[in-house]
């Protein structure tokens, strides 16, 4: 009876470790001038594709007109669609950050989790003339999500950069000081080259528009703690069949 019990705790702490689609994984950021190529026609869907899979450890599938230059994320050339497709698999993010380039003459841009839309630019005229740069603040999913699209009206009309996925959720003491948090954020992107000459650069628009964008919070689950919840459960039912017998 001992052992059956025991075998039935280590098949389910098994199962709860390997299910990895059920724990965050760690921050992972994606800077897009470290792709390289070696293809003569220039970067390419697979070699965005290799980078990324390199950094995140699964599979990752990208939109295949998708290229990389000048330090940033583009649409490359082909029939595709105008857009920027991520699809993460069997390891959906439950949050992200991103900067974004709007050229010349680009109407629109907009970002979408899953067919959600999250961000949305709609240039002024303006705008238009000067083009627009800014960036999508930490944004928190309330359930995993397997797909990001990137969408301007036309395909060279915008770029990204500095893709972080699976941002840690802040603590209280740092949301009781946003001012503490707003340093550390500055800190952090000074620590990884994101303002170097060829860098989106992220805050606010051409002109000194502000970039508005949409935020919700959802509490994510720490590994350690299911697991420490899982070895709980385990030991007092395993408690309780002892002290039957």
């Amino acid at each position: 009876m001992s052992k059956r019990i025991s075998w039935t705790v280590l098949c389910f702490l098994t199962v709860l470790i390997y299910d990895r689609p059920a724990f965050a994984d760690g921050m992972v950021l994606f800077d897009f001038n470290q792709i390289h190529s070696q293809s003569k026609k220039g970067v390419n869907a697979s070699d965005v594709e290799a980078y990324m899979e390199g950094l995140f450890g699964s599979d990752i599938a990208v939109s295949q007109n998708t290229t990389a230059g000048n330090s940033f994320l583009k649409v490359g050339k082909g029939n595709g669609a105008s857009g920027i497709t991520i699809d993460f698999g069997a390891n959906p993010i439950d949050s992200f950050s991103v900067d974004f380039q709007l050229f010349k003459n680009a109407k629109s841009f907009t970002i979408l989790a899953d067919g959600v839309v999250i961000n949305q630019q709609i240039l002024s005229k303006a705008q238009r003339k000067a083009g627009l740069t800014g960036h999508q603040s930490s944004y928190f999913f309330d359930t995993p999500v397997h797909t990001l699209q990137f969408v301007g009206l036309q395909k060279k009309s915008f770029a990204i950069d500095n893709l972080v996925i699976n941002i840690p959720l802040p603590t209280d003491e740092e949301l009781d000081n946003p001012d503490d948090l707003n340093e550390e954020s500055e800190s952090d992107s000074n620590e990884n080259g994101n303002n170097s000459e060829n860098s989106l650069p992220g805050g606010a628009g051409a002109g000194g528009d502000s970039i508005i964008t949409n935020q919700v919070t959802a509490a994510v689950p720490e590994p350690s703690s299911l697991l420490m919840l899982a070895i709980g459960l385990c030991g007092a039912w395993f408690s309780r069949r002892v002290l039957a017998l």
